[in-house]
């Protein structure tokens, strides 16, 4: 995406910045890319992976108790990252869930999701 020279203050570089919570890993997004975020690993100072997605991240939050991270896209869709790999999760709901914002609960054992008009919960299991 190219910022629009027409207008004033157009957005790009880095917008969004998140450490992880052992501060073992950044998680940045390019205004520039909005489909994608990339993962920093700041032990080995390199790039860890890129995460591309087909629409817009809306939202990341990083688990607050390991290196975890969850992003929305406004789809009916969750996606989860971890250094073992990542997960899509469909969200069940009727009326569907476009999720946009995401938030952890302390324990990092629950999501909650919420869209333009609801929320729901969304419990991990360990396995």
């Amino acid at each position: 995406v190219k910022p629009d020279p027409a207008k004033a203050n157009p957005k790009f570089g880095v917008g969004n910045i998140k450490f992880s919570y052992d501060n073992s890993y950044i998680a940045t997004q390019n205004d520039n890319m909005p489909n994608s975020v990339w993962i920093w690993d700041v032990v080995k100072l390199c790039l860890s992976v890129v995460l591309m997605h087909s629409a817009t991240v809306k939202d990341l939050q990083w688990d607050p108790v390991q290196p975890r991270l969850a992003l929305c896209t406004n789809t009916n869709k969750l996606y989860i990252w971890s250094p073992g790999g990542c997960v899509t999760v469909n969200v069940p709901t009727d009326p569907p869930l476009n999720v946009q914002r995401i938030q952890w609960d302390p324990a990092g054992t629950a999501l909650v999701l919420t869209g333009s008009s609801h929320f729901c919960l969304c419990y991990l299991n360990s396995q």
